[in-house]
Parts: C-alpha cells; sequence; structure tokens
C-alpha cells in the first residue's frame, strides 16, 4: 500500500510526539541518538543536535535520510510512520534485529532476542553481518560484556580464540576460519583496552599467545596481535602500559618460564612514531629484559661450555689451544647446540650435556627497528638492539666465559 509523505512540519511535530512518549525531554533523545553512532556524547554536540531538532520540529529543515535508521530505532516505528506523520502505520515483526540488538544498552532487549524463536541471533542478516559485526562496530563494550559473563561468547586457552555459542550451536562471525576467531579476540582486547579494563584482559591473556612455551616452534603467532592493538595500547594510559610491560609467567604441566609482551618490540616503533610520552617507560622494560636474558644466557653457556672443556681435557691432550681439535675449540663449538629463536625473539635453550639437561631458559627478547630524536633514548634503544643481535646470532664469543673454573 502506498502512502503520501506529509510536509516537514507534519513530520516535525509527529517526531516530537514520538519523543515526548519515549524520552524526558528532546536533550535525552539527542543524547541517544548521538551515543547510537559513536557511544558517547559531548556537550556540544547534543547542543547541536537539540538545535537541528527544534529546526526540525518547526518544519524549518527536513528529516535527513541518513536520520532515519536511528529514528526507527530509537523511537521504535517505521520509517513509514515517520515519514507519514503517523498516518500509516505497518506491525513491525522484524523490527528487533542483529543491528537492534548490537546497538541496544538494555539487558531485557538481549535477553528477548537471544531467546528468540530459530535463533535468529545465529544468523547474519540481509546486509551479510552478524550480531558481533555490529557489536564491533558500534563499540557496544557493555553487551560483549554481557555475553562473555553468560557464556555466549567463549574464549579457549588452549587455541586462544573465541567462539560464540547460543543452545549448543556455535557461530563464528567473521568466517569459519581459526585466524578469524583469533581476530575476534584481538577486536575485544582493543576494547577492553579502550575501557581500561584490566580484568577482562587477563581472560584474554592479552600478553600472550597460545602454547607461548613453545612459540618458536610457531610460524602463524602474528595473529595474536595487530596494528590497531598496538596503536590501541601506544595511546592508553599508565595503567594500561604498565600491564603490557609487566613480566608474566607461563607454565604447563611440565615447563615454567617468564615472559614479557611479545610484541613490545613492535610496541616501541609504533610510540615513537606516535611520539608517545610513555615510550621511555616501554624502552625501559625492553633493555631490562634483554640484559636479563643476556646475563642469565651468560652464566648458563658458560657452565656448558666448562662442563664439555673438563670432559675434552681428560681425553684430548698435547693439542695447542689454536689447533681447531683442541678441548677448548670442541667445546665452544659444542655449547649451545639447543638453542632456538624466532623472528618475535621468543627463544628456547637447554644444556647439550645429559646430566645437566635441567638447565634451561625459555623467554623473549626485543628489537627496535626505530628511531627517536633524542639522544638519551637512541641510547638505550642502541644497547637494546646490540643485546638482540648478541643472542639473536648466539655470538658465542661474548656470552661464553671461557676462563670459568
Amino acid at each position: 500500500m502506498l502512502f503520501i509523505t506529509a510536509s516537514n512540519e507534519e513530520i516535525g511535530e509527529y517526531l516530537i510526539h514520538l519523543i515526548s512518549k519515549k524520552y524526558k525531554s528532546t536533550r535525552e533523545f539527542c543524547k541517544e541518538y548521538i551515543m547510537l553512532q559513536k557511544n558517547e556524547a559531548q556537550k556540544d554536540e547534543i547542543d547541536n543536535m537539540a538545535n537541528r531538532m527544534s529546526q526540525i520540529k518547526l518544519g524549518k529543515k527536513a528529516v535527513q535520510l541518513d536520520d532515519l535508521g536511528y529514528f526507527t530505532e530509537l523511537l521504535e516505528v517505521t520509517c513509514e510512520e515517520i515519514l507519514s506523520a503517523g498516518k500509516y502505520k505497518t506491525a513491525n515483526y522484524n523490527r528487533f534485529t542483529n543491528y537492534s540488538f548490537a546497538v541496544s544498552k538494555n539487558e531485557k532487549d538481549w535477553e528477548k532476542y537471544i531467546n528468540r524463536d530459530k535463533d535468529a541471533i545465529l544468523n547474519t542478516d540481509e546486509y551479510g553481518k552478524t550480531v558481533l559485526d555490529y557489536a564491533f562496530e558500534f563499540k557496544n563494550y557493555k553487551l560483549l560484556k554481557y555475553l562473555i559473563s553468560k557464556t555466549y561468547i567463549q574464549f579457549d586457552e588452549k587455541t586462544f580464540s573465541v567462539v560464540m555459542k547460543f543452545k549448543g550451536k556455535a557461530l563464528f562471525p567473521f568466517g569459519v576460519t581459526p585466524y578469524d576467531a583469533n581476530r575476534i579476540r584481538t577486536d575485544l582486547i582493543t576494547l577492553a583496552i579502550e575501557n581500561k579494563d584490566i580484568e577482562m584482559l587477563e581472560y584474554f591473556h592479552a600478553r600472550e599467545t597460545n602454547r607461548m612455551l613453545f612459540s618458536w616452534r610457531d610460524s602463524d603467532y602474528e595473529k595474536f596481535c595487530n596494528e590497531k592493538m598496538l596503536a590501541c595500547i601506544a595511546a592508553s594510559g599508565k595503567e594500561i602500559i604498565e600491564y603490557f610491560t609487566n613480566p608474566f609467567t607461563v607454565k604447563d604441566n611440565k615447563w615454567e618460564a617468564e615472559f614479557v609482551f611479545p610484541f613490545m618490540g613492535r610496541l616501541a616503533d609504533v610510540m615513537i612514531k606516535n611520539r608517545s610520552k610513555h615510550l621511555k617507560v616501554i624502552l625501559k622494560a625492553v633493555a631490562k629484559q634483554n640484559k636479563s636474558i643476556y646475563e642469565q644466557l651468560k652464566i648458563l653457556l658458560s657452565t656448558e661450555f666448562n662442563a664439555y672443556y673438563k670432559r675434552y681435557t681428560s681425553i684430548i691432550t698435547d693439542v695447542p689451544e689454536e689447533n681447531p681439535a683442541s678441548a677448548k675449540n670442541i667445546s665452544f663449538n659444542a655449547t649451545a647446540h639447543y638453542f632456538t629463536i624466532n623472528s618475535e625473539g621468543l627463544f628456547w635453550y637447554q644444556n647439550s650435556i645429559p646430566e645437566l639437561s635441567h638447565m634451561q631458559l625459555i623467554s623473549n627478547i626485543m628489537q627496535i627497528t626505530e628511531k627517536t630524536n633524542n639522544p638519551e633514548l637512541n641510547k638505550i634503544i642502541d644497547e637494546i638492539n646490540e643485546v638482540y643481535t648478541v643472542i639473536g646470532t648466539m655470538d658465542k664469543e661474548k656470552l661464553i666465559l671461557k676462563n670459568i673454573d
């Protein structure tokens, strides 16, 4: 059935009528309109919107096409009802959609949609979008936390993937691959950072990759962090920065090791480019970690070398030290046989002498690729990179103290 579009004055009057039925004031409606767009509303934005609504009410301005979606959502009516100034009303059975669910701040609305027949929430809408697509788009962190609290969003600590489940059925909002499931995790972490939610960062193991104790074997662990997440950390305050710079322990049934955020080197590069005021904190944390690992490896490697040397001196005699067959040279070459490191600086070392195999170290080091205009900070960066190079290339000349008794 066709309807006739009402005049601007009639539409304006009808909108004010609808607003007064649901909201205490036009300003309250304006605030909700703005928050639906960007999740926050400043006073000047509310003032401007209230002024525009006043002009619409008087018929001096027309309702814009971009407004209609928000108006129908907030006022719970159809476009036809607004444009006909209430003369044409249709039953709005499908009004509450994935979009409506994802932008709503009302817990009762969420439960109603979740329990809806045919599990509508598991499906994509006519635009190919799911509930989580919209929730991330509009940064509805309250909804996402609610879904987590109800175990509708579940985090797998073994695979570090996130799955959405309803009544035993699973939904991968961005496809069906593990990579996309991990993308949900990084997006949730990014929102948790923006909301300064340390508890949620802990829940999603925000500083870690899965199987971190064995990460030197992985080739796809970059999926656990992205540029958006790093930029968000770089723009954060002291509390979030401290969280990502503090060391943490990872353990399983057989192994236990201490790490720092494996992408801290990349984070420092982002902070250098953005001239972050917290850059020095990050650089000092990286320098401290690299130096600590350097000192630990020197002791471990020197101990291994010394054990080999004692073994071979009892077998090899009357061979000059400079000869490749000498005990010292054979011991030097045998040391650090069990050492491996990946491109992000996650490494594993174990003493290769069977009776000393308990002597091992699993951790990580970082390098910085950018430079600043500050000589003091550049000196720290140079020290960081020097240590990274020594360890990364296994420079035994600098790591083994050959005169250990």
